[in-house]
């Protein structure tokens, strides 16, 4: 699944001038399924082509982004409820390392692969705002004008099968074969 937020780097308040695109997420998932990767990469300008990697599970020591399992020990003082979170990825230095001058980042994309299809977890949680239920993105820092949408990790475009790139060459031949005969 990817979690991906297109949010310019200040906050709605004006602060924040350098704001990572995504600041937090957390999730609440059924026990039965688990994070086996995740990459997350951002674009540190409009006009860049090759995202950066800013956190990823294969070397987490080189990076500033963190997957915590709790939130014991981590600062996210962006959240305004903290019941019942499974987990988070932050950053513990928003300041220094690849979020800070002069990497801007306009574009995040965080890409986690589960060992088993995600299922969200049936309890129902307080999450805030009068609000019920469990939700899978429970925390979210969204710059003014941006979004923040989760997807299925995309397939690659369909290959169409043989039997369908035969019947239109045989179609191609018959036309071919019609316009000669009737010239």
């Amino acid at each position: 699944m990817i979690l991906k937020n297109t949010s310019p780097t200040t906050l709605v308040d004006g602060s924040g001038i350098n704001a990572p695109g995504i600041t937090g997420f957390g999730f609440n998932l059924d026990s039965n399924n688990s994070v086996t990767n995740w990459l997350l990469t951002a674009y540190a300008s409009q006009s860049a082509t090759t995202p950066i990697t800013i956190g990823s599970s294969i070397n987490t020591s080189s990076y500033k982004w963190k997957l915590g399992t709790t939130q014991a020990g981590v600062t996210m003082d962006y959240l305004n409820y903290l019941k019942d979170i499974k987990g988070a990825l932050y950053n513990p230095a928003a300041t220094q390392g690849l979020s800070a001058k002069p990497n801007y980042f306009t574009d995040a994309i965080l890409t986690m692969t589960f060992a088993s299809t995600p299922v969200l977890d049936p309890t129902p949680d307080a999450i805030g705002s009068g609000l019920t239920g469990s939700e899978y993105v429970r925390m979210q820092s969204v710059g003014n004008g941006g979004s923040l949408k989760l997807t299925p990790e995309p397939t690659s475009t369909p290959v169409p099968e043989p039997s369908t790139i035969l019947l239109l060459c045989a179609g191609l031949g018959g036309l071919a074969f019609w316009r000669r005969k009737r010239a």
